[in-house]
């Protein structure tokens, strides 16, 4: 589960790090991510969940210092930094969820055919 999440967090984080593109895929690569990661390990739906809180958790540190460089180049207080890692943290972690539960759904069907 580790390495599934670890696979999903990589994604993510290229999705919003890559310039220009970001734009379109900031937004959904989080799902993109949990659905890689639900997708490689056939993830059931109960541990959908927990797949999609231990790819946040990997998230913290490099959204953390993201949007701490962010609030330091255009001279935001650390409380916008701490608030905006926290909303982010959350999105990654419901929208992982959320591709975790449709990668497993997915994996399953294709292992039953």
């Amino acid at each position: 589960m580790f390495r599934a999440a670890a696979i999903g967090s990589v994604v993510t984080l290229a999705c919003v790090l890559v310039p220009i593109i970001h734009f379109i895929t900031a937004v959904p690569g989080a799902f993109l991510g949990g659905y890689i990661a639900g997708l490689k390990m056939s993830c059931p739906a109960d541990r959908t969940f927990l797949l999609g809180t231990l790819m946040a958790l990997l998230l913290v540190v490099p959204i953390f210092l993201c949007t701490l460089v962010v609030s330091i180049v255009l001279n935001f207080s650390l409380t916008f930094s701490v608030y905006t890692s926290i909303v982010f943290i959350v999105w990654f972690g419901l929208s992982g969820t959320l591709g975790a539960y449709f990668g497993g759904v997915t994996a399953r069907k294709r292992n039953d055919t």
